[in-house]
């Protein structure tokens, strides 16, 4: 059985990155109930009865900003390393850089996870 934490964690995971505004937020709450294949009570129970529902589920979802940790920004340069070939390392290290900032880390985090002493560029 799903915790009901777990469960609005689950929600807010698979919601749309990098919206600001509340009632964006609320619609993608429904937009991704729907997506998982709730009926349209369920929906409407979560979005309309429960008080608790969406409150939990705003209270996860992080805007864009660092939706990974450290360590989890640390293992996907890792594995995306893992198969380069050494003639692609530095073309490969800056995709990753971008898609670090894409994920919320400011440009200095970014490199400093992909080229500094602890990040995989080391």
């Amino acid at each position: 059985m799903i915790e009901f934490r777990d469960y609005a964690e689950k929600v807010a995971s698979q919601m749309k990155k990098g919206l600001s505004n509340e009632n964006s937020k609320i619609c993608e709450i429904g937009r991704v109930l729907r997506e998982f294949g709730e009926s349209p009570s369920v929906v409407s129970y979560h979005m309309n009865v429960d008080p608790d529902f969406i409150p939990d589920v705003l209270s996860c979802y992080k805007e864009g900003k660092h939706m990974m940790t450290k360590t989890e920004a640390l293992e996907f340069v890792a594995d995306a390393m893992l198969t380069v070939l050494d003639d692609d390392y530095p073309d490969t290290q800056d995709a990753l850089v971008d898609d670090l900032m894409t994920e919320g880390f400011t440009e200095e985090v970014a490199e400093e996870l992909v080229y500094g002493p602890g990040g995989i560029g080391h």
